[in-house]
């Protein structure tokens, strides 16, 4: 499974509920609002609740990665090979902690909600409930009241995280994302495979690819300045514009060689892990790549700000928390992101496999359906 599959659900959980959320929930979910899941900060945090929270997940998830991620295996914090649905409800428990510590920080800050944001908290309630259907409901346990305080307390907490945030002023300089505009003409020295594994090229064809960017240097060099063009004849075809900082995320050759360049500079052969490089300076100071840079690098620097004084805020807490002691075990596994087999679905299996008995090519049919 890839790295990003195990990320944490960022920030504050946007509630963009509808009714399609609680499809196809798993088992009877009676009292789930009066089931304690766990206590964090002297609030009691109950099934209800978690079931909004899971849902909203769920969706998110299998949008970005279709129903079948849940049993992907993953790395949890302390390295443990867990399923992806096992990792995405301990961060679901990590983020409802921070909701309920954030919301009722916010209250002792003075911070409150405005009649327009209770407004909306109750007709966001009224809209997703009228959206789904008594069945959905009742095996969530998900009412009304549970959707009002779930939307109250986001609204709050993330008005009491924005206050850290700009309590903090971080800022980002123009200088310190400022993004310089090249045209990469690129003869690489590597391919891939059937299993996309990268082959590095044999000596004889990375030196026939040497000799091309030497060829296309000196043209360059005795006044052909169009690299669009060159590319396309020597069939260099991973060339193109590329934009970089100052910063780690480029190659260090490239880099290096790049930030030397003035406005229509050339640069010599460079070679990297990638191939030979031959960089054209387009534009040293890009203005609208800067402008978006710096939004998402101060977003950045904000997260991190954001972060860390969250740890320390709640570090006295998080030293006596457990989740294996803090967490009711029996309501927590209540809460499933898996689709269970309907009993229709078991009957027709059941038939299907009765018809299989009688006929070989039916059978084929069937297992091929499946």
């Amino acid at each position: 499974m890839k790295k990003w599959m195990s990320k944490k659900v960022a920030g504050l959980l946007c509630l963009c509920l509808t009714g399609a959320l609680l499809g196809g929930c798993s088992g009877a979910a009676k009292s789930n609002d009066e089931t304690v899941l766990f206590e964090y900060d002297g609030q009691k945090v109950y099934l209800d609740e978690a079931w909004v929270y899971a849902k909203t997940i769920q969706s998110q998830y299998e949008s970005w990665y279709g129903s079948s991620v849940w049993d992907y295996p993953v790395s949890d914090a302390d390295g443990k090979q867990v399923t992806m649905e096992e990792l995405t409800k301990q961060d679901m428990i990590s983020q409802i902690k921070m909701v309920k510590y954030l919301s009722k920080e916010a209250e002792k800050q003075g911070l409150s909600l405005t009649e327009e944001e209770k407004k909306t908290a109750k007709e966001n309630a009224e809209s997703f409930m009228s959206s789904v259907g008594e069945d959905d409901l009742k095996q969530t346990g998900i009412t009304e009241d549970t959707m009002v305080k779930v939307y109250e307390e986001n609204t709050l907490a993330s008005k009491y995280h924005d206050k850290i945030v700009e309590d903090g002023n971080v800022t980002v300089s123009d200088e310190e994302a400022r993004q310089y505009k090249t045209y990469n003409l690129l003869f690489e020295t590597f391919d891939y495979d059937d299993n996309g594994q990268k082959v590095e090229f044999s000596a004889k064809k990375k030196a026939a690819q040497k000799k091309k960017a030497e060829e296309a240097l000196a043209r360059i060099r005795a006044g052909e300045d169009d690299l669009e063009a060159l590319a396309k004849e020597y069939k260099a075809e991973k060339s193109s514009e590329y934009t970089l900082g100052d910063d780690e995320t480029t190659v260090k050759e490239y880099r290096e060689a790049a930030l030397k360049l003035k406005k229509n500079e050339v640069s010599d052969i460079v070679e990297s892990e990638f191939g030979y490089h031959i960089i054209k300076m387009l534009n040293p100071n890009d203005k609208e790549a800067t402008k978006e840079k710096k939004e998402e690098l101060l977003q950045q620097k904000q997260n991190e700000y954001f972060t860390e004084q969250y740890q320390e805020l709640t570090k006295s807490l998080e030293e006596k928390w457990d989740f294996d002691k803090d967490v009711n075990k029996k309501a927590y596994e209540k809460i499933t992101f898996k689709q269970e087999e309907t009993k229709e679905e078991s009957t027709t299996s059941v038939e299907d496999t009765t018809t299989s008995s009688e006929s070989t090519t039916t059978t084929s049919e069937a297992t091929t359906a499946e």
